[in-house]
């Protein structure tokens, strides 16, 4: 499947006509063709590294992204190979985090109760990404109501993967239950249920496997709602993480600030000599050490 087969390239054009920061690129090229730079003006197309360059408004990225990752050819790939896809032909400005926008993780939710106390807990609420098998056993003491367990969702996955598209659960009380249905909506996501007769759509809860590691925090989607609950939780969650952020840029600029003052760049020559270090093999085996 190629991405230029699929684009109607007639509306690319029209709307990279529209773009003013994309014009001002194809008059510069066209000023000074000779010029050397990433992006080419060729047969009445902009390129970028020989890929066509679509308005980072256009139209047609909806679509793409669909079509890449959403349908039955895109198979729910995950970023990496949904974004090497779509960029082999393909750009626009802000494409990898378009990309990574969309991939966003569907859940389903379970309680695993009747259990003996153990700790002091019995209820295990089963969480597992419906793409990659990647599963969470989170303890809980009974009884417990519908805002702790949206208090324990957001802290052990939300706060880590960001909001899904959806969940699917069964019709416990807590799942139905008014802060419930209000909470995950005003956050954007889809709740589903299964029904009494069809309990197998949320069977993937109790086959729970490991796959492969989490994808990234991912931007936080505000929304407002009428639940002073809900307010108050989706502005306590905006908060830290955005706290995070800045002290994980703090702690990084330091780490590297750290690191590079005792370093200097070093620059040889052929024909130099240098010190090389060499240091024990661990296996006893090796009598003589080679370079």
């Amino acid at each position: 499947m190629t991405t230029t087969g699929i684009v109607d390239m007639e509306t690319v054009w029209k709307e990279v006509e529209k773009d003013e920061e994309l014009q001002k690129s194809i008059e510069q090229l066209r000023m000074n063709p000779e010029e050397e730079s990433k992006s080419k003006w060729e047969n009445e197309r902009l390129l970028y590294k020989g890929r066509v360059v679509l308005s980072k408004t256009s139209s047609l990225i909806p679509i793409l992204l669909h079509t890449f990752h959403d349908s039955i050819l895109g198979g729910h790939s995950g970023f990496l190979r949904t974004y090497k896809r779509m960029s082999g032909e393909l750009h626009w400005n802000g494409m990898k985090a378009d990309v990574n926008e969309r991939i966003l993780e569907d859940w389903t939710m379970d309680f695993i109760k009747g259990l003996h106390k153990a700790g002091g807990v019995n209820v295990i609420m089963v969480v597992v990404d419906r793409l990659s098998k990647y599963a969470y056993f989170i303890t809980l003491k009974h009884p417990f109501s519908a805002k702790q367990v949206a208090a324990v969702f957001i802290d052990k996955i939300i706060r880590r993967h960001d909001i899904p598209n959806s969940v699917i659960t069964d019709r416990d009380k807590i799942f139905l239950s008014n802060f419930w249905k209000e909470l995950f909506p005003t956050m954007g996501t889809i709740l589903k249920k299964n029904t009494a007769f069809h309990p197998q759509t949320d069977g993937q809860t109790e086959r729970a496997v490991y796959g492969r590691p989490p994808p990234p925090l991912l931007s936080y989607k505000d929304r407002k709602t009428p639940n002073n609950e809900v307010e108050s939780l989706l502005k306590a969650r905006n908060l830290a993480i955005n706290a995070l952020k800045e002290k994980l840029f703090v702690a990084q600029n330091r780490m590297t600030k750290m690191a590079d003052f005792r370093r200097r760049e070093l620059k040889f020559k052929v024909g130099e000599e240098v010190y090389l270090k060499l240091r024990p093999y661990k296996r006893r085996s090796l009598g003589k050490r080679k370079v």
